[in-house]
């Protein structure tokens, strides 16, 4: 069973607290079996974004050893709706 692009994001880094593109990236791809493309990626980003469900937060080189990274995380918004989803994940399962 697929889950929708949005859901993946939300629910990984419900697991996490925070991470940067490429990473959610391959998490989900690796879990799901999918090829999932960049381009299909960040503009999900950007739109959880929009609706204030994730918060972008930009690192610079000094802070991660390296160049510039965006990451993302869950905002107070974004762990309710996690929660949501993983009750009724747990419900499903029943």
């Amino acid at each position: 069973m697929s889950i929708p692009r949005k859901m993946a994001i939300i629910l990984y880094l419900s697991q996490r607290r925070q991470d940067y593109g490429l990473s959610i990236l391959r998490a989900i791809s690796d879990a799901s079996g999918e090829d999932i493309k960049t381009g299909s990626l960040y503009p999900s980003l950007t739109r959880l974004t929009r609706e204030g469900v994730i918060e972008q937060v930009a690192l610079g080189a000094s802070d991660i050893g390296g160049g510039h990274r965006t990451y993302h995380r869950l905002t107070e918004e974004g762990k309710k709706l996690a929660g949501e989803m993983n009750k009724e994940i747990e419900l499903l399962q029943q």
